[in-house]
């Protein structure tokens, strides 16, 4: 598990580290990453971006972390920067959820350009491209370049000789009575030589 808060990754590369360590060379490495939406029963309206939980009364934010985000960027438009603290914090109490909010904020006109059901849709679909870009950061710190109109890892050699595919998606919440649903939205696979490969997706959320 490398995911925190909205899916993002947190595990740092000393945790994408660790996980190579544990990789046979050459071998093989399969990402996979999503960020989640959920839609209640049709008992509940069908209403997107909430959904029930057993035990819960009422029906609650899904993904609540990025619907926070949101919130709080729209909401910094009307009010005031917060104060600097008088005292410097050794630890930050709510990182995940920093790092969350900053991935989204550059791409908060296009979510809020998505008129379907309180911007739920865009909000999914950007989550799970920002977490994409968390992963290619962490797994390959020293960045991806553009040779020759391909992508491709700078310096491959500082990394194990494996291949790995990332698959990303929306996971999509249901109901306790339904299955879960999962919609694909990037496949690419970076190869032991660094060379970055889109593969292309018809199906659209």
């Amino acid at each position: 598990m490398a995911g925190g808060l909205g899916g993002m990754v947190s595990c740092g590369t000393t945790g994408i580290g660790a996980m190579f360590s544990h990789v046979q060379t050459p071998g093989n490495v399969l990402f996979v990453y999503a960020s989640h939406v959920g839609i209640s029963s049709p008992s509940s309206g069908s209403k997107l971006g909430l959904v029930e939980r057993p035990g819960c009364s009422d029906l609650t934010n899904t993904c609540g972390a990025a619907t926070k985000a949101f919130n709080d960027i729209v909401g910094s438009f009307s009010s005031p920067p917060p104060q600097s603290p008088t005292t410097k914090k050794i630890f930050n109490s709510d990182y995940q959820q920093d790092c969350l909010e900053a991935a989204l904020k550059p791409n908060i006109e296009q979510i809020l350009a998505d008129q379907l059901v309180n911007n739920m849709v865009q909000l999914s679909l950007v989550t799970a491209e920002a977490i994409h870009l968390s992963a290619l950061a962490t797994i390959f710190p020293g960045g991806i370049e553009f040779s020759d109109t391909k992508r491709r890892v700078q310096n491959p050699s500082d990394y194990p000789p494996v291949k790995i595919a990332l698959v990303g998606g929306v996971h999509i919440n249901t109901s306790p009575n339904c299955e879960d649903y999962f919609q694909l939205t990037k496949i690419e696979i970076v190869d032991v030589d660094g060379l970055v490969e889109t593969l292309e997706l018809t199906a659209s959320l």
